[in-house]
């Protein structure tokens, strides 16, 4: 199940919530066994594993589920990357048999790129969608503790 909660300020939040509360919705701190913030690499993985040991987990992403790994960095990199190693080996390919020139249409490969990570997130998404008892919030999570109460706390507001 995925929650959209937004963080407007004012009255607007104990309106929204007491709606929420009247269609069955419970506040994530209460009706949880773990919470696990961020859906990057690890976060997907822990969730789920906490699920098969039989725990309802609220996984809270404050962008998009894969992390920066999935949606920036490692993935769209390595997929980017493959394009130009084909490039290169079709440009070496001129020393072994008779070929034209090769050249890279940089759009198509960044199109490509879009393409495999879309597919990626996808495939995430309906997994995270598709375990029974996790719930995928979208939103900011924020953890307040009290040292001298020795408790954590959610805030007042809806920050997640």
């Amino acid at each position: 199940m995925t929650h959209h909660l937004s963080a407007v300020g004012g009255p607007q939040i104990a309106w929204d919530l007491v709606d929420s509360l009247k269609e069955g919705w419970r506040p994530v701190w209460l009706t949880t066994d773990a919470i696990v913030i961020g859906a990057g690499q690890p976060g997907p993985g822990v969730a789920g594993a906490l699920v098969e040991d039989g725990k309802r987990v609220a996984l809270i992403e404050m962008d998009r589920a894969g992390g920066t790994c999935l949606n920036h960095g490692c993935k769209p990199t390595k997929a980017l990357r493959a394009s130009a190693s084909v490039a290169h080996q079709a440009r070496r390919a001129a020393a072994y048999v008779n070929t034209s020139e090769v050249t890279v249409d940089f759009a198509a490969a960044m199109s490509r790129v879009r393409s495999i990570i879309d597919g990626l997130r996808d495939s995430l998404d309906d997994w995270l969608a598709g375990v029974d008892g996790l719930d995928l919030l979208h939103g900011t999570a924020t953890v307040v503790t009290d040292v001298a109460a020795n408790s954590i706390r959610w805030p007042s507001t809806a920050s997640i």
